[in-house]
This record gives C-alpha cells, structure tokens and sequence, in this order.
C-alpha cells in the first residue's frame, strides 16, 4: 500500500489538530484539575489540623475563663459589703502617719453616676480628696503602701508641689512636698444585686 500526498497532508493535518488538542485544551485543563487537587488536600490538611487543635482551643478558653473567674471571685472578694469611708478615711490617716506624713484635709467628693450606669453596676464607688505634706521618700513609699491595701483604691489625680515649709530648724533642709490627691474607693453596692 502506497500512501499518496493527499493521505500524507490529511495524515499530518490529523496529527496537528490532536496536538493542537492536546497543548491548547487538554493539558491546560490537566494542570488546573492538578492544581485544584493539590489546593483541595492542602484545604483538607488544614481542615484536619483544625479539627484536632479544635479540642485544645476550647480547652484553653475554658482554661482561661476559670482563670479569669478567679481573678474576679479574689477582686470581688477585696470589696466590702458596704460604703464604710470612715473605715476608709481612718486606714488613710494612720497610713500617712506611720510614712511621716501630715495630712492637711480629708473629704469626700461625689461624681455623676448615670442611672443606666447605677443599675448596670454591682459596684458602687466613693470619691474623696486627699492633701498630704512630707518629704519625697516619705510620699513614695505612702503611695507604695496605698498600692498594696486591701481594700481596692484608685488614684484619679495626683498633683503634687513643692511645699514653702520647710524641715524643722536644725534639721537637715529636706524640701517639704504637698500633694493632693483624688481617689476612689469602691464597694458592692448591694441595690443591684438581687
């Protein structure tokens, strides 16, 4: 059998449109199904990480939650039952005392409270001003102390100058320091308990 030029150009003209096939459509699409597979079991590898990790995530936020619990039960545990400020003002004064520390004024403030803000809270807070006059050291180590009381006290503002007393005569010149602060206290504001 002889194969002619006609059979030869159709023969070669088959041969052209199957390769054209096979690089323009079929292996385009083989690699986009190759690529979709790999995506679809990397997906299904993070998917299978997820769901072990799943069990240990919620481990730790309840891990974390009982943490956070405890710390409010103890902070809660800090306030008292009810306003007491001269317990208050009384822990203050021998304070200042036991750092050397003359206290000039002690008074109570109130602050705005909102009504939506009042029924929302469980706690209820007493805002007061204190004027204090001593050293530099004598002052730190009163605010250090106030730090570490066990009732929950905030210092909203500290202002502090340079006092025109000075250290007593004969003693050495030590410039007196006048500082004025306004604190809160706090306490559980029973109202809004029950």
């Amino acid at each position: 059998m002889k194969i002619n030029q006609r059979e030869c150009v159709f023969l070669a003209l088959t041969l052209a449109i199957l390769l054209g096939a096979w690089l323009g459509v079929i292996r385009p699409r083989n690699q986009a199904a190759e690529t979709m597979l790999a995506e679809m079991a990397e997906k299904e590898r993070l998917l299978e990480q997820l769901i072990v990790s799943y069990p240990r995530a919620v481990d730790n936020l309840e891990k974390d939650i009982q943490h956070l619990e405890a710390i409010l039960r103890e902070q809660t545990a800090r306030l008292p039952q009810e306003e007491n400020i001269d317990d208050v003002f009384r822990d203050l004064s021998s304070l200042a005392r036991a750092h050397h520390l003359r206290m000039h004024q002690m008074q109570t403030h109130t602050r705005v409270v909102s009504s939506e803000e009042a029924e929302s809270n469980n706690v209820a807070e007493q805002g007061f001003v204190l004027e204090l006059e001593g050293s530099f050291s004598d002052l730190y180590e009163f605010l250090e102390a106030l730090e570490n009381q066990p009732r929950l006290l905030r210092i909203d503002e500290l202002k502090i100058q340079r006092s025109k007393e000075t250290d007593a005569p004969g003693e050495t010149k030590n410039p007196l320091l006048r500082a004025s602060l306004r604190l809160r206290t706090f306490y559980r504001n029973e109202e809004n308990l029950g």
